[in-house]
Order: structure tokens, then sequence, then C-alpha cells
């Protein structure tokens, strides 16, 4: 068995000793060395177990070793072993992680290198302590990636060392800085509330409060803190605020209260509600009362308005439901879902059914019935529609939603008036004033031509053009032997048509023409629904072919003996009314005289003065006709019957003491008489209307200066009437409407009219006010004529001639 050098030089050392100590010995005997040797095998079996002993335990030590190396490697905290300056001489794979390298590279680095500069800083001055004290220590510290970690060690025995283990504690740091963050606002929060906050212990002893709180005591927190209510107020109220503690701490639940405190620093009396909160501590025991208290007296003091509004509305409410009731115009409410959920009682009794069997059904399957419903209900936005019943009924039907003051939909509002009769007679307004139209144009052309081919010509024209008339011709008489009238002039037919209507005069069915009749009875001849009434299909068909529904045809006499006729035709069925066929035989018979006149050169002087009668004649017609429509204007607002003249009395006397020269006078009198034309298609009941307007029946009612000069702007009066009604509620600063003209942009005989509306209207009595009598008037002309609204010309002459001229508004 070979040995290795160390063994064989340890033998070789072993025998030189024996040796040395055998020098100068005896030789042992046989005896000795037998003895000698027994204890040689003795102890070489001994050194046998030691040995063996020795490796079991160096085995059980390099077993321990490997399992604290693993420990060491694979701690989830770091383990560092350091020297006084931080270089690292030995750490784990968990400290490697922490500093984000590898393990390999770790030795002989110093860790300060892994830190930020502050925390190398802070990292050197840790060393020297924990060296220079010998006694463990730790520190918290920045990593240079980001990150935080806490360091903790201890010197070695040796002192050359020191033993350090490192955790990183970034989440725990950020949740540190974030619960300070978070402790910071809530003390801001509870320092900065109106409301008052407080803690007590216990014992009622007072642990903290807001500002809010030290009005109550007038007495700042540091006075509060460490002290008991005893302190601050009477022991009555103190054991009362010291039982309400005991009762929130037993139930180990908030209590809600409300009483009345005094503040001290003011002594106001208010009303608080507190709220009493039991504080329990980590083991879940009650270690004190939180109290919230806040100030409700506003709150108290609006309820108790509200209540009485409450009451109040319930109040109206049943007031609004009876006007609802006694209203004349049908009026229903319906949900989203477009049904019915009320009705006054002009609704139920046009339906036909009581309220009962109309609530909750489809509004548009009850009255006015229609297959469907309106696409604005359906889109719930506003709009106005006429309606016509199947009994041939018309309703201006008005519908807009109502909302919440938050903007949620409650219910739509339907508003049915019946305008049946409106529509008529503004129909028979529309004809008329198409016949007047038709009248002022022929008038012109009766004074400026003097030829008679281009006069029947120009009339002709003017019943197409200013009329609406769908044709119009003119026939004459021939000699003997033809009786039928020839077509000499036209408009709006062409010549071929003009001509089959010649051969049908001719032909055996002419005596059932209206042109005929009228030749043969010198009366006027209508046919007012040619297509469906005529009694000649050939008629009919021709009013078809020709776009035509009624006519009327007006003999031209001259001493009652018919020598021609104007025919005239309409779209329209049954368009001829009273005051159309009026206009349009004064007309025929304007005609009739211009072409007699024309006819004899010797009797032209004595056409000129005749003519010049005939238009005083239709002046006067005309005026009487704007008379006549002032008055209808008048009727359907009976309170304000006699405005339109009494403002045209005063507009009159203010231009005559201004010097006007008559002709404009007389021309502001036919404007003031027709101001309010345009009211003609104003709602009667928001006219006649007791309450306030709303916004949308105030902006209708500001509308009735543009609808008024939509009818008068194509009649061609001599003076600027159309005008005058368009801007007589102008007013110099250019806050009048429609148009807000400013300064002399406004007519001045609009500007007369003005001012005179004003003084009538507030001399008057109104449906909603009775009158402010003439003093309240001149008073408010006076004061608009100071703040730039009025003409200051026009107001003074006009309270002179209340004041000084004892001027006086009529009846």
């Amino acid at each position: 068995m070979s040995k290795d050098p160390a063994t064989t030089e340890c033998r070789r050392q072993a025998e030189a000793l024996l040796l040395q100590r055998q020098a100068g010995t005896s030789p042992p005997s046989e005896g000795d060395v037998h003895k000698l040797l027994h204890e040689l095998q003795v102890h070489q079996i001994e050194l046998e177990m030691q040995n063996q002993a020795l490796e079991q335990a160096n085995e059980t030590a390099r077993s321990a070793l490997d399992r604290y190396a693993e420990l060491y490697d694979f701690a989830p905290i770091g383990y560092f072993t350091l020297d006084p300056v931080g270089v690292i001489a030995q750490g784990n794979l968990a400290g490697a992680a922490l500093l984000h390298t590898e393990r390999g590279r770790l030795v002989g680095q110093r860790l300060g290198n892994f830190l930020t500069s502050e925390g190398r800083g802070r990292f050197a001055d840790f060393l020297d302590h924990l060296f220079a004290v010998a006694t463990s220590s730790q520190c918290e510290l920045a990593l240079e990636g980001g990150g935080w970690i806490r360091i903790a060690g201890q010197v070695e025995g040796s002192g050359r060392h020191c033993r350090t283990v490192v955790q990183e504690i970034t989440a725990e740091r950020q949740a540190s800085l974030a619960l300070a963050a978070e402790q910071t606002r809530l003390r801001t929060l509870i320092r900065t509330i109106p409301d008052l906050v407080w803690l007590k212990d216990t014992h009622g002893v007072y642990l903290d409060c807001n500002p809010a709180f030290e009005r109550f005591f007038g007495a700042p927190a540091a006075q509060i803190v460490g002290k008991t209510d005893a302190d601050f107020v009477d022991a009555h109220l103190a054991e009362t605020f010291r039982q309400k503690d005991l009762d929130v701490m037993l139930a180990e639940e908030p209590c809600r209260l409300e009483e009345w405190i005094t503040l001290a620093d003011s002594g106001a009396h208010v009303l608080v509600e507190t709220i009493k909160t039991p504080m329990l501590d980590s083991d879940g025991q009650i270690f004190g009362v939180l109290g919230i208290a806040r100030d409700i007296t506003e709150r108290f003091e609006t309820q108790q308005k509200l209540e009485q509004q409450l009451r109040q509305i319930e109040v109206a409410a049943l007031e609004w439901r009876e006007v609802f009731d006694a209203l004349p115009d049908p009026i229903f409410l319906h949900d989203r879902d477009l049904k019915i959920v009320r009705a006054n009682h002009a609704y139920t009794e046009r339906a036909g059914r009581p309220f009962e069997q109309i609530m909750g059904q489809p509004y548009w399957q009850i009255f006015p019935a229609t297959t469907a419903p309106s696409d604005h209900c359906l889109n719930l936005v506003e709009k106005q529609t006429q309606i016509e019943t199947p009994d041939g009924a018309i309703f201006d039907s008005r519908s807009f939603p109502v909302s919440d003051a938050q903007g949620q939909y409650l219910f739509s509002v339907h508003i049915l008036e019946e305008i049946t009769e409106r529509i008529r007679k503004e129909h028979i307004l529309a004809r008329t004033t198409h016949a007047l139209r038709t009248l002022s144009a022929s008038n012109r052309s009766l004074i400026h031509t003097h030829d008679e081919n281009q006069l029947l010509d120009a009339m002709c024209r003017a019943a197409v053009k200013e009329g609406g008339y769908r044709m119009a011709w003119v026939g004459i008489v021939g000699g003997k032997g033809q009786p039928w009238p020839v077509p000499v002039a036209h408009a709006g037919i062409s010549p071929d048509d003009l001509t089959a209507l010649e051969r049908g005069l001719m032909e055996g069915r002419r005596d059932d023409r209206p042109a005929m009749k009228a030749l043969a009875t010198g009366k006027t001849q209508i046919e007012h629904n040619v297509p469906t009434e005529a009694s000649s299909p050939q008629a009919r068909q021709e009013a078809i072919r020709l776009g035509y529904a009624a006519c009327i045809a007006l003999p031209l006499a001259n001493d009652a003996l018919p020598f021609g006729v104007l025919t005239l035709y309409s779209q329209q069925a049954a368009p001829f009314g009273p005051e159309e066929v009026a206009l349009l035989e004064e007309m025929a018979g304007d005609m009739a005289f211009g072409i007699v006149n024309l006819h004899t050169s010797q009797q032209r002087d004595q056409a000129l003065l005749d003519n010049q009668r005939y238009l005083s004649q239709i002046q006067a017609n005309l005026e009487s006709t704007i008379q006549a429509i002032s008055m209808t204007v008048e009727m359907r607002d009976p309170y304000t019957a006699g405005h339109q003249r009494r403002v045209t009395a005063l507009a009159c006397a203010i231009a005559a003491d201004l010097e006007l020269e008559p002709e404009q006078i007389h021309g502001l009198r036919i404007g003031a008489v027709i101001h309010d034309l345009g009211k003609i298609q104003i709602p009667a009941e928001i006219l006649s209307k007791p309450g306030k307007l709303t916004e949308l029946e105030r902006s209708l009612i500001q509308q009735h200066a543009q609808i008024g000069y939509n009818i008068l702007k194509g009649i061609d009066f001599p003076w600027p009437v159309a005008d005058m009604v368009l801007q007589h509620h102008e007013r110099l600063d250019g806050s009048g409407y429609p148009n807000g003209l400013k300064g002399n942009l406004i007519l001045l005989e609009a500007r007369i009219i003005a001012v005179a509306d004003i003084v009538e209207a507030m001399a008057s009595h109104r449906p909603y006010r009775p009158s402010l009598g003439i003093e309240a008037a001149l008073e408010e002309i006076a004061r608009q004529r100071e703040d730039g609204l009025l003409d200051p010309t026009v107001v003074d002459v006009c309270l002179t001639l209340f004041h000084d001229k004892g001027f006086v508004l009529g009846d």
C-alpha cells in the first residue's frame, strides 16, 4: 500500500525522534518488547477507532457546510460580508439580484457603487458607526437604478469585516409614503371642512378637534385637547353630551341626532346634525368616540320654506286644474309613450268620451284621430301644425315637451285651437287683398295709358300678376250678327288656347259659358267649381286642362248696355267672396269707363275729370276697405277695441303740430288705422290673455309688425304705409323690433305712431291690468325720450298737446 509523501515524512520524523529518545538506554528485554508490542497494537486499534470517528465528524461538517451554503445562497434576502470601506468580500444570490448584477462580479466591488449619491454618503456614515461601536445597526438607502433597500449589519469578532442583511423595501416605502400622504390629506380635509369634527377617549377627554369645532368652544385646539365638556359648558349640557357618548359606546354603532347649539365665538344659535361613531383599536376595542356635526340651520329653514311652497303649489295646482278645465280650447297632455295623462273638459267634449275612457289611450287614436302619431311627438320637439278633421273643422295644433329643472322629460302639452272661421276670414282677406292689388294696378293703367289695347292688356296682366288669378281675358262684342265677345286682350293663356276659347264661344254650347251669360244678363256670372259643377263636359275638361277651378265673368257696360266682358279664372274652388266680387265689379266698371272714354277723343277732357272722380271714389273705397280691415282686427281683441282709431287721432294731431303736408298726414292716417293689422294672424287668446305672456307668446305677438307688412307690401299706396306698419315698434337706439333700425332709418310717420301707440296703450284698459292713466303714459314717453328710445321732437309735441292744448283721447 503506497503512502502519500506527507505520511512518509511523518513516519521518518517519528523514527528519528524515537532514536533520540533511546539514545543512552539499554535495549528492552523480550518481555518488555512483547508488552510494548501489545500496547502498540491496542494503541493502533484506538487510533483506528479515533480515525474512523474523525472521518464521520468530517463528513458531518462537510454536510453541514453544504447545507449552510445552500441556505446562504438561496436565502430570500441578501447577505453581504463587507470590509470597513464597504468592499464586498462575499455575497449571496439574493443580494446579487437586489443589486441587479451577477454574483461572480460582486466580490471586490464597493456596495456604495450601487447607491445614489445621497445613499453613498448615508452608507459611509452607517459603516463608520457600525465599526466604531461594534454593535448591530441599520439604515435605509436608495439604489442607483431605482428602488430602496434596508441594510442591517454586525461586526465579526475579528473586527475586520461585518456581516450584513439586505432587504428590498421599495413597495414598503411607497406604501409608507402613500399612507403618510393619505394621512396628510385626511388631516387637511378634516381641518378645512366646515363641519365640526372632534375625537374623545372613553372618559370624555378630548384627543383632537378641527378649527370648525374651535368656534363651538371659542378656544384653540391646544386649549381643548386634554379637557372635557365640563370645562367649557354648563354641567347639565356637559352631562347630556357625556350620556350620548356613553350610549354610542354601549350600542357599538353610529348614532345620528339633531340639536340646537350656541357658538361661543359669535353667539349664533344654530341647528346641527351630529353623527357620533365609536372608534375601535387594532384589537377591536373601543378607545373613544368620533363626532361630526354639520350646521343644518339653513337647510332646516329651507325645508320649512319648501314645505310652505309645497302647500302653495298644491293650492296653485288646484287652481290650475280649475282654469285648465275652464279653457275653451281642447288641451291634453301625453307621456313619453304618447298616452293621454290629462285632458280638459273642452277636449273630452270634442272627443265625445268621458275622461276615464280617454286616460291611458294613445292620443292619436282619440281626437283628432289619425293613422299614426306625429314625428315631433316621437322626437319630443316643439312644433305647430294645422289639422283638419273629417267634418271640415281646422285646428291649430301646438305641442311642446315639458321638462323638470334637471332637464328630465315629464310630459308633452297639446293645445288645439279651432281656427276654421279665422282661416275663412284670412282667405277672404287674402282674396280681397289680391283684388285690391288688381284694382290698384288697373287704376294706374287707367291713369297712364291712353291706348285702348294697351289699357286692356295692362289690366289683364295686372289681374294675373298682381291679383294672382290663373288667367284673364277681355272680350268685346263685334258688329251686327256677332253676339259673342271677341277676345281682344289676355294674360296667363296661350294664343292657341285663346283661339280654342273663341271657337267655343262661337259654337252651340256658348250659352252655357259665364261670359255669354254675363253679356246676356248684364250681371256678374260665377262658376265656383268648374271641373265638378259645369253643365258642359267640354267645359269641365277644359278647366282641368288649363288648370283652373273657378271663373267669374264681369260685364263691361255703357249706360247699362253690355258691350264686352272681363273673365277671370282662379286655381282655387269657390274663391270669389262678396268683398272680392264687389272690388272686381268696381274694376270692371272702371275698365268699361276707360274703354268708353278712350273710344272718343272729343270726350278726352271730360274723361280726365271723370277719372279723377273715380280715383277719389277708389281712394275712398280703399280707405273704407282699410277701415273695415282695422275693425276686423279689433273684433278679434275686444279689450283693445278702438285702439287703432285713438292712435290715429293722436298721431294725426302730432303730425299737424309738426306742420307736415296734408298729403303726408293723409298717408299717416292710413298707416295708423291699420298699424296692428298683423294681429289678425295672432291667436285671440294670446291677444286677450289676462296673465303674463310666455316667451313663445311674446315672440308670436312681436311678429305682428312683419305680418302686417307682408300683407300690405304688394299694395301700391301713394304713401309708405307698409313701412309705417313694419317700423312702428322700432326704437331710435336700435332696441326695437322686428329689424332693430336706428335713428333716421325709421320713418318719421313710424316714429309718430310709436309715441301715439305707447300713450294710448298705457292710458287704456288692458286684460292684464287696468288703465294706468294719461299722466303715467306721458311720464313714460318722457322717460323713453331721455333714454334715447323715442323721437324727442315728437314726444315734445305730444306733451304740449296734452299739457297746453287740452288734447283728450277719444273713446
